[in-house]
């Protein structure tokens, strides 16, 4: 754990003061607000994304960007804590997934997300095994707990959020007191 802490420091320690994000706000064009982040701490975040990219390749790139993340800082923890933190990579994709496994119409930019175009190409049923192939049966239970899957907004965020939390929990590892962990959760 000093090991990842050390890690995490040193890779996140470089933080935007408030006075870039004054000069972010007064930025009046996209482009250039873009440019000054890439000449900043936030150079990692903005890395991936077009200097005239779209606000659906903008999120697309901070979502990728999040999942990597996410696997970087896994990677540096013990063995048993790995799999409860890879499963934060999944919280980006959750509306969405949620959305698709409503069975909503695969909206346009879903196609280019390398994540859920695989589940925005098939019909609704291939996309509701796959889900459950892939690690979301708990999101197609909550959806089919719905009467009307195609009615939005769907079911009750809470409970796509509970499922989610209840695996998370689930894959934390075992250890003698989670009273942190716990409350970690409803941060989460």
């Amino acid at each position: 754990m000093d090991y990842a802490q050390s890690r995490l420091q040193a890779r996140f320690g470089d933080r935007p003061d408030e006075s870039l994000w004054q000069q972010l706000e007064a930025v009046p064009e996209p482009s250039t607000a873009l440019e000054l982040a890439r000449s900043s701490g936030l150079k990692r975040w903005v890395a991936g994304i077009a200097l005239h990219a779209d606000r659906h390749a903008i999120e697309i790139a901070l979502r990728a960007c999040w999942r990597e993340c996410v696997s970087e800082i896994a990677s540096w923890m013990p063995f048993s804590w790995q799999p409860a933190l890879l499963w934060t990579r999944e919280l980006v994709d959750l509306p969405a997934l949620g959305y698709l496994a409503r069975g909503g119409a695969p909206l346009p930019w879903m196609f280019d997300d390398p994540v859920l175009k695989v589940y925005a190409r098939c019909d609704s049923k291939t996309r509701d095994d796959l889900l459950r192939e892939s690690g979301y049966a708990f999101l197609v239970s909550a959806c089919e707990e719905t009467p009307d899957r195609a009615l939005l907004p769907g079911p009750d965020p809470s409970r796509i959020c509970k499922a989610w939390l209840d695996e998370w929990r689930r894959l934390w590892p075992r250890w003698s007191d989670t009273t942190s962990l716990d409350n970690l959760a409803p941060v989460i």
